[in-house]
C-alpha cells in the first residue's frame, strides 16, 4: 500500500550517457538550472547555448539516464533543446523516452514525444509534453537522431519531470515521526525520531541535487545533529534514513 505527497517538479539528482561529451560540456548542466531564468522551473527560457550550460555530444545514437531520486508517478516533461549560438545548428530531433524502477529494465512511455523542436534563435523556449502517469525512478532518452547535417553534434540545454512522489507507508509514518529544529536554521539543526524505527544516516542536498554532506549515525540516540554553518544562506533537502523507512525534509538556513 501507498500513498502520494504532492511535487509538481522532478529534478533528477544525476544524469549519465553513452555518448561522449564535447568541449568540456556535461551531462550535469542538463538538470542543474545553468543558464535558465529560474530553477526549478517547467517553464522557464534558457539563455544562449554554450559547453558552460548546456550537454554536446559526438553525432551517434546513445542513450541518457536521469535518476529521479526516488520513486514517481511521472506525467510530464519539460525540455529545452540547444539553441542557435550554439555550434553547427544541433539538438536532439528524434527521441524514444521510456521509464524504469529498477534503472535495468526500460520500458517506452505510451504517449511521450518521440521528437522535440528544432531551436534556431538565441535562446531556447521549453517545450512542455503530458502522459499518462507511470511510476518511475529512472527515465531514459534514446537519441535517433539530431538536427542539422551529419557532422552536426547531439546537443540539448536542460530537462525536468513533472509528478508526484510515491512514499510507502512505513516512509509516511517515519515522516510524520521525525522533527527537525529550528527550521529556519542558522548553525545547528536538531534531528528528532519518535518512531522506532533505528536511524542510520542523513545526506544534505542542495537544490540542483549535489550531495554536501553524508552523516553516518554511530550510536542509537533518538536526536541528531546536522552543523549547518559552513553552508550558504538557501533551502536544503535532508534525506533521513533509517533500517526500515526514510524521508526528505526541506530546511532553510538563514
Amino acid at each position: 500500500m501507498t500513498s502520494i505527497q504532492a511535487q509538481d517538479i522532478i529534478n533528477p539528482v544525476a544524469a549519465t550517457t553513452t555518448l561522449s561529451a564535447q568541449f568540456g560540456s556535461s551531462m550535469d548542466n542538463t538538470i542543474n538550472g545553468a543558464g535558465l531564468d529560474a530553477f526549478p522551473t517547467l517553464s522557464g527560457t534558457h539563455e544562449g547555448t554554450t559547453p558552460g550550460n548546456s550537454f554536446l555530444a559526438t553525432n551517434e545514437a546513445g542513450s541518457m539516464d536521469f535518476d529521479l531520486g526516488g520513486s514517481f508517478l511521472v506525467d510530464g516533461l519539460a525540455f529545452w533543446n540547444q539553441n542557435g549560438p550554439g555550434p553547427g545548428m544541433t539538438g536532439i530531433q528524434e527521441v524514444i523516452v521510456s521509464s524504469s524502477e529498477d534503472g535495468v529494465t526500460y520500458t517506452p512511455i505510451p504517449g511521450s514525444p518521440d521528437t522535440f523542436a528544432q531551436v534556431l534563435g538565441p535562446t531556447s523556449p521549453v517545450e512542455n509534453f503530458s502522459f499518462t502517469a507511470v511510476t518511475a525512478s529512472f527515465i531514459r532518452f534514446d537519441v535517433v537522431s539530431n538536427y542539422g547535417d551529419p557532422g552536426n553534434l547531439v546537443a540539448f540545454a536542460e530537462v525536468a519531470f513533472s509528478g508526484t512522489a510515491v512514499l510507502n507507508v512505513s516512509d509516511t509514518i517515519f515522516s510524520d515521526a521525525i522533527s527537525l529544529n529550528p527550521n529556519p536554521a542558522t548553525d545547528v539543526i536538531r534531528i528528532h525520531n519518535s518512531s522506532n524505527v533505528e536511524l542510520k544516516g542523513m545526506h544534505v542536498y542542495d537544490m540542483n541535487g549535489r550531495m554536501l554532506k553524508d552523516i553516518q549515525v554511530v550510536d542509537n540516540s533518538r536526536d541528531q545533529t546536522i552543523n549547518m554553518s559552513a553552508l550558504s544562506s538557501g533551502i536544503y533537502m535532508v534525506h533521513i534514513y533509517g533500517n526500515q523507512a526514510n524521508v526528505i525534509k526541506r530546511v532553510i538556513k538563514n
